[in-house]
């Protein structure tokens, strides 16, 4: 697992020289240290789903790398992947994404449940 200094060492590379002028690269690593110290590592919780999983990518963002959406990805390798230029809490592309996997679930499940109930039931009708 990369340490916080490396993840904002690599994070701040892309910024904007403006944005780091005013902070002082210590205090961006220390700030990046406090707000991540109590996160969890979901991958033991999601490795425990039985179901589809989406992952979305922010190209550009801040506050995750390029590396780590892959180092996700390539954990859960049965995951759909988007990756969008927006947040993906105000991107239009995963909404759209999100909408047609949901659909696209859902008409498993039902499939799925449809052919349980055929195979359970009695192949004579006339049975019942």
């Amino acid at each position: 697992m990369r340490s916080p200094r490396s993840r904002v060492d690599r994070s701040t590379r892309s910024w904007p020289s403006e944005w780091s002028l005013g902070f002082p690269h210590d205090l961006i690593a220390t700030g990046w240290e406090t707000i991540t110290r109590d996160d969890e590592d979901i991958g033991e919780l999601l490795d425990q789903l039985d179901c589809p999983l989406l992952f979305a990518e922010h190209k550009g963002c801040l506050m995750s790398t390029e590396e780590g959406f892959e180092d996700a990805a390539a954990a859960f390798p049965r995951a759909r992947t988007i990756a969008v230029e927006d947040a993906p809490t105000s991107s239009r592309g995963f909404a759209e994404a999100l909408r047609e996997f949901c659909m696209e679930a859902r008409r498993l499940e039902n499939s799925s449940t449809a052919g349980e109930a055929q195979a359970g039931a009695p192949a004579n009708r006339a049975e019942r």
